[in-house]
This record gives structure tokens, sequence and C-alpha cells, in this order.
């Protein structure tokens, strides 16, 4: 239990939370990464893991954004052949596309579903040129869902916003997860 174990090391000593984080992600274990989303969606069904996550990223922000980016997984696909994730798309002025999509109580985010797709898909597969490589507005992409019902609210940004200029755990505005929770 991975997301309970991060929770009370935070509390004792934030820097050890921060440490246990990044030598999991460094080991990259897509089966870490599984049982973590399998018990933050255990978590959501208790109705706790926001609780447990704003008190993780406000004792240790380097923990609370590790987490983040443990979960940041590639999305489940219903049909691959009729809904591939793309693998280059158009991105104005070379930024990162997000969107929140809400999910039902107690599921996964899942890339395609029986008939049309989703709206949301068309934020993302966007026509390509005839020529892309030709473009510069053309990029290789990978889509990635984080997996943390919820984390746009007030709470996690009022975190957030708490971070000075001086502080050093700054740099976790520059990660894919929270970058995404700020400018969408």
């Amino acid at each position: 239990h991975l997301f309970e174990e991060v929770n009370m090391i935070a509390a004792v000593n934030p820097t050890a939370a921060a440490v246990l984080l990044e030598k999991v992600h460094e080991q990259n274990v897509g089966d870490v990464k599984k049982r973590l989303s399998d018990e933050i969606f255990e978590q959501v069904r208790e109705g706790t893991h926001m609780d447990k996550f704003v008190h993780i990223l406000k004792m240790s922000p380097m923990a609370g954004f590790r987490l983040l980016e443990l979960l940041m997984i590639e999305p489940r696909l219903h049909d691959p052949q009729r809904y591939p994730l793309p693998l280059y798309t158009v991105l104005p002025n070379g930024r990162m596309l997000c969107t929140y999509q809400p999910v039902g109580a107690g599921e996964k985010p899942v890339w395609g579903g029986k008939g049309e797709p989703p709206s949301w898909h068309a934020e993302f597969r966007r026509q390509l040129p005839s020529d892309p490589l030709l473009h510069t507005d053309v990029y290789e992409v990978n889509v990635r869902v984080l997996h943390m019902p919820g984390v746009l609210n007030h709470r996690v940004l009022g975190v957030l916003s708490m971070l000075s200029q001086d502080s050093p755990h700054l740099s976790i505005m520059g990660g894919v997860s929270v970058n995404g929770i700020i400018t969408h």
C-alpha cells in the first residue's frame, strides 16, 4: 500500500517520502504503477483519496509531485484498432494539450468506447498536414491519463499557490502532471 505508506512517512519525514517516491519513479515499474492506481481507486470508493493526497502535497510537495507523475499512465484502450492513441499531433505553439474528463464512480479512464468516440478525443486526434514532417507545429506525442479523480480542486491549487519563488519545491511546476492541473 504505497499511497498509505507515503501518507504516513510524509507526516513524519517529508524528505524521506520524496526520496522513496523518486526511487520508485526511477524504477518505472509498470506493476507498481498499476497497484498504485488500483489503491487510489480503492480510496476513491472510500472517499479518502483527496484528503490523503492533499496531506502528502502539503507535507512534501516533491512527494506529492512524484506521486502524480507515477499516476500518469497510458490510458487503457477499449478497441486499439478502432481508437488508437495518436503518435503525432498538431500542437499550436508547441504546448501540451490538457483536458479534464470526470470518470464515473469507480471507473477508470478508457480511450475509446463502443460506438462513436467521446468528443474530447478530437482535441488529441487532429488532422495532420499532408507532409507532417515539413510543418513546425507537428510533434510526436505520448497520451497519458492522470489516475487521480478529483485532483482539479481548490485545495490542491491552494497548496501549489503557496510555493514561493525561492522554494526548492518550485521545480514541480514544470512537471507534466502539475502543469496540466494548473493550465487546465
